[in-house]
């Protein structure tokens, strides 16, 4: 169990570092394609756009959980949870920032 939730763990920081990079540069070409246009949207949207730098700060927090599993200071249990924690954390920011995109898309055509 404890393998699983070390790998987990793991799998979680680098998909992280993925997801900050990939969605930074979509929401840096989405602000730049609304700044041409000159598009008026809701400010939760641009909240939305702004999200990408907080996939590296759930990033550094698995990386932070991943050493106190090799410590042995959390406990199996615990970093299963703390794994699934932030897997919920990656979806909800994931389709906050899916949302601020789309919502755009749309009211603009």
């Amino acid at each position: 169990m404890r393998n699983m939730a070390l790998a987990g763990l793991g799998g979680v920081a680098v998909l992280n570092g993925l997801l900050g990079y990939a969605s930074q540069h979509l929401a840096d070409m989405m602000n730049l394609r609304l700044q041409h246009y000159g598009a008026k949207v809701p400010a939760l949207t641009m909240w939305a756009l702004g999200l990408p730098p907080g996939f590296y700060v759930v990033g550094v927090l698995a990386l932070l959980a991943l050493g106190f599993g090799f410590g042995r200071v959390l406990r199996d249990s615990e970093m299963v949870c703390t794994a699934f924690a932030l897997l919920v954390c990656d979806v909800a920011v994931l389709l906050l920032l899916l949302w601020g995109i789309t919502h755009v898309v749309v009211r603009m055509r």
